[in-house]
């Protein structure tokens, strides 16, 4: 009966040491694989996001936000445990609705239209952690500029058409307006972001909001209206995948 109990007793001890051993072990292991993926300076990948834009000038005059898309690749750099820098190459859509003050009708009367401008975008951004003591989930301030070039401008009108008498015929008409547009842009970028660093793997997002610093368009209808102040304006987030 003493060896029995002696036995007992060796088992308990030895599973209450194996239980011990694991727990002091799994974190330090984890810790370890994250400190490797820490570690690692660089990471690309495909990034995508959403859009909301319009075109706003200095005479207070804004018009309706329009959805537009981004798509393309990144190149994120880890300056320091607390910076990082990146490149963004992107297709980027930024758009108006109802855009006041600027005339793109032809004739008749306006009943709405939409403006949609296709950049190549180049965003290069610095990136400053926020610490938080939690290795998995990385906050932070996103800061930096955008070089654009404009290769197609659209926009889309619908006019009312008076005909016989009281009836009114909708029109809708499609314009290229590239001529019409500056083709480089220069943009300011500021938001928040949170990086999400995974085994191998980078996952990284953003809501930066974009002011245009070059003239959109000289197209005005009223005197009143600095000519050389609309500026596309909008909020933009995104989502990478980092390798």
């Amino acid at each position: 009966m003493k060896i029995r109990s002696a036995i007992t007793r060796l088992i308990r001890g030895s599973s209450l040491l194996l239980c011990l051993g694991t727990l002091l072990y799994l974190p330090a292991h984890a810790q370890g694989d994250l400190d490797g993926l820490v570690s690692r300076k660089f990471f690309y990948g495909p990034k995508a996001g959403v859009n909301y834009s319009t075109i706003i000038n200095s005479a207070g005059s804004t018009g309706i936000l329009r959805l537009g898309y981004s798509g393309g690749g990144f190149g994120q750099y880890r300056i320091t445990d607390w910076l990082a820098a990146s490149l963004e190459v992107q297709y980027l859509q930024m758009g108006s609705n109802r855009h006041y003050g600027i005339n793109f009708l032809e004739s008749g009367y306006d009943a709405g239209s939409s403006l949609m401008s296709h950049f190549v975008n180049t965003p290069v951004l610095l990136h400053v952690y926020i610490p938080t003591g939690n290795g998995k989930l990385e906050p932070k301030v996103v800061l930096g500029g955008a070089f654009s070039y404009n290769w197609l401008t659209m926009q889309r009108s619908v006019n009312f058409i008076t005909s016989g008498g009281a009836v009114a015929i909708p029109i809708t008409s499609t314009y290229n307006r590239t001529g019409d547009f500056n083709p480089f842009d220069v943009a300011m970028l500021a938001g928040l972001g949170l990086d999400v660093p995974l085994q191998n793997m980078l996952i990284t997002m953003d809501l930066r909001y974009r002011l245009g610093f070059f003239n959109t368009t000289d197209i005005v209808t009223q005197a009143t209206l600095v000519e050389d102040n609309n500026v596309y304006s909008g909020l933009q987030f995104s989502v990478g995948v980092g390798f």
